[in-house]
């Protein structure tokens, strides 16, 4: 079936083997209000309902409990605004369950642990709350969006320990406290992203012994908690690790120069931190794939290096709240794909070069020289 209209909007219908059973509904982005009719159930063989960015609302019909075929449900971008349905758990064959961005409330659903053929579970951007200890039992989920709710579990370093197949976890924006469950959750050579990002989180970053190069992880997400302790050596053994984000925690120590280990990043932000006063580490040139690097008010001293001119895939620097000196370096300024550079709050000198590239932002807000 070809569903797209363009690039916002999407109508379509998908019958199986050229007959009248109508096995997918697509209506994405297409101004629907109101509620949806229990007589869509009567779509039996239907096995894809997908009704994203519309102003749906009300319930979803109880009747749905009875579309045997339905493998994958999606209603985000809607205006739901009710406790999630028990009967959900009644859809066993369904294997994508897409609710996100809505207004769902309440605790999850025990039912939802019926669904053993499920592997995307998707309820970020709601308004759910209570625990999620129903999910950590659901060992075959692939991908878990949990993001942007008011769960106030308590994390355990044991968590997830038994959710081999997960590849993508996402419980941020929450009131989560506790530990980071990094012996559950780093177990698996599976895992590509943890996001556990704006949370209550305390303790130190402590990598289990098992991490080797085989793991998979490739964005590693833990800003804004309250994080303490050291960078563990131990992540440089993340090998495919293309995406860190430390910020805003309360690490200290020296940021290990082990980290320069880690050649696929593209973006590392450590700002907002206690580390040792240092100057710019010199491993981060080897990282030339590095598009996105912040180390805000790092406690960082001395020059900005001639090599930073060498990261030619840069788009965004942020040396800004240290105490840095000396002239920016001129290569910086040669920079093509470089668009923000941000070193306000430092006691850096000389002029800006004339002749900088048209895509890079100067704004007043973001550089300071005395």
């Amino acid at each position: 079936w070809n569903r797209r209209l363009n690039q916002k909007h999407s109508l379509g219908v998908l019958c199986k083997d050229n007959s009248a059973r109508v096995t997918g509904l697509s209506i994405e982005a297409m101004g629907m209000t109101g509620t949806l009719p229990p007589e869509l159930a009567l779509l039996s063989n239907l096995e894809y309902l997908l009704l994203d960015s519309n102003s749906l609302s009300g319930t979803i019909p109880s009747s749905f409990r009875m579309m045997k075929s339905l493998i994958s449900f999606s209603i985000a971008h809607n205006n739901y605004a009710t406790v999630l349905p028990k009967w959900l758990g009644m859809v066993h064959q369904l294997k994508v369950l897409r609710l996100s961005n809505n207004n769902f409330k309440g605790a999850l659903p025990s039912e939802l642990e019926n669904l053993t053929s499920l592997e995307i579970l998707a309820l970020d951007h709601n308004n759910l709350s209570g625990n999620f200890s129903i999910v950590k039992n659901m060992n075959w989920i692939e991908a878990l969006h949990l993001g942007s709710n008011q769960f106030t579990d308590v994390l355990d370093d044991n968590d997830f320990l038994n959710m081999e197949s997960l590849q993508m976890i996402d419980l941020s924006s929450n009131k989560l406290q506790g530990v980071f469950p990094a012996t559950g959750l780093l177990k698996h050579k599976s895992l590509r992203v943890l996001d556990l990002s704006s949370n209550r989180l305390t303790g130190s970053i402590l990598l289990p012994e098992t991490i080797s190069a085989g793991f998979s992880l490739k964005v590693l997400m833990l800003q804004e908690n309250k994080l303490t302790g050291t960078i563990p050596h131990t992540l440089s053994t993340l090998k495919k690790l293309q995406q860190l984000d430390l910020s805003w925690n309360r690490l200290d120590g020296m940021i290990p120069t082990s980290l320069g280990a880690l050649s696929q990043m593209i973006s590392m932000t450590l700002a907002k931190n206690q580390f040792t006063a240092g100057g710019i580490p010199s491993f981060l040139g080897s990282m030339p794939l590095l598009r996105k690097l912040s180390l805000q008010a790092t406690n960082r001293n001395g020059k900005i290096p001639t090599w930073i001119g060498k990261l030619t895939d840069l788009t965004l620097l942020d040396f800004s709240k240290n105490a840095l000196t000396g002239n920016i370096p001129a290569h910086i300024f040669t920079l093509q794909k470089l668009k923000y550079l941000i070193v306000s709050h430092n006691n850096l000198t000389g002029d800006f070069p004339t002749d900088t590239p048209g895509n890079l932002n100067l704004c007043e807000s973001s550089m300071s020289l005395t």
